[in-house]
């Protein structure tokens, strides 16, 4: 076991656990979490905890243990051991370094900070244990599908009540937007780009949805605009794809987009939305199809819940975050989750992504003192 809560994280950063959603500029090798879940329950059974390695995917693993403490509530301390892709990176990926108090790689931020912080945390309880029994989760997938989190809840085990590691700049967080993401694909007619009145041109088609969608989008971003903690809606299209060749008429398009949409709104009523929002914006309805690819809930936890009481006493008073993590669908199952943790989540997937090293020490302090208290 390292001797410091930054050497632990060098080590998990010089681990690849790149989520295989992000397959681009990334060797085969660095793909998925198996080789860090192994490490992170090595350290963990050095601190004398006893983990185990939980399938999720192929060669994906959850690392899961538990320390009994003398009396009956159980608290979570999850956090995810993927990371996004390195393509673009400025700094070197794999290869952990410090500057200025700062320690700079993939995962330094998001999420291997919280993996490291709650690893030594288990470290102290190991040695004089808490009076709640402490359950650690280091999660597979968050970055993309949620694999980890909707598996650890299919194990049938219970939690009083959770604290979701994610870079919070050591503010906690009761609150956040859910998550819902779409594809809309057009058809058209094949036909050479000589001839094009021969074909229908998927993309055209597409054009008009494409449109409103921008409209619908930048109605939200004035909206965010005018509320300082933008508790509005948010809606974005990632990725269009249509067409194979520049001399032929598409007979295909695809687009993808996502809304967030805000704690206690009800997904049934955004999927309405939206599927009117593609109704009324289709050229031609019958060529149009709308599918929903996710739909990864909100979080809410009510201020009085004994979790967010300890937090607030020591950090400040909680607030509501914009960014999704795991914590929405422990709560969807009735668990009260904070998010709470080392790292500004501005620097969380950018090119030169980093955590400031003194938040480490702090969040450790403040994570094992609220453990203490529950």
């Amino acid at each position: 076991m390292q001797d410091s809560i930054l050497d632990t994280l060098k080590e998990l950063v010089s681990i690849p656990s790149i989520n295989p959603a992000y397959p681009e500029g990334s060797p085969e090798e660095h793909l998925g979490e198996a080789r860090v879940a192994g490490r992170v329950a090595d350290f963990l059974k050095d601190v004398g905890a006893a983990p185990v390695l939980e399938e999720v995917r192929s060669r994906r693993p959850n690392v899961y243990c538990e320390i009994e403490g003398t009396g009956a509530p159980r608290l979570l301390l999850e956090a995810h051991i993927d990371t996004v892709g390195v393509e673009g990176m400025s700094v070197a990926p794999f290869e952990p370094k410090e500057k200025d108090g700062r320690l700079y790689g993939r995962g330094t931020c998001d999420d291997k900070a919280s993996v490291a912080v709650m690893i030594h945390v288990m470290k102290a309880l190991a040695k004089e244990p808490a009076n709640c029994t402490v359950c650690f989760s280091g999660a597979v997938g968050e970055e993309h599908g949620a694999d980890g989190a909707y598996h650890l809840m299919e194990t049938g085990r219970t939690f009083d009540a959770a604290i979701v590691g994610e870079p919070t700049a050591l503010r906690v967080a009761n609150s956040h937007k859910g998550v819902m993401r779409c594809r809309v694909t057009s058809s058209g007619v094949a036909a050479h780009g000589s001839t094009p009145a021969q074909g229908v041109n998927a993309i055209y088609v597409m054009t008009p949805v494409l449109a409103a969608l921008e409209r619908k989008a930048i109605e939200y971003d004035l909206r965010a605009a005018n509320d300082a903690v933008r508790h509005v809606r948010t809606l974005n299209v990632g990725v269009i794809r249509g067409g194979s060749g520049i001399n032929l008429v598409p007979d295909r398009c695809e687009l993808e987009f996502e809304l967030r949409y805000l704690p206690d709104e009800d997904p049934e009523k955004v999927k309405k939305d939206i599927d009117r929002l593609i109704e009324r914006a289709a050229m031609d309805p019958p060529k149009m199809t709308l599918g929903f690819l996710a739909d990864r809930p909100s979080m809410v936890t009510a201020g009085n819940e004994r979790i967010v009481e300890l937090f607030v006493e020591r950090v400040g008073r909680p607030r509501r975050i914009s960014y999704h993590t795991d914590g929405g669908i422990y709560s969807k199952k009735g668990i009260p989750c904070v998010v709470f943790g080392p790292g500004n989540a501005a620097q969380a997937h950018t090119a030169d992504e980093f955590v400031e090293i003194a938040q480490l020490e702090k969040a450790y302090e403040t994570i094992l003192d609220v453990v203490r208290a529950f």
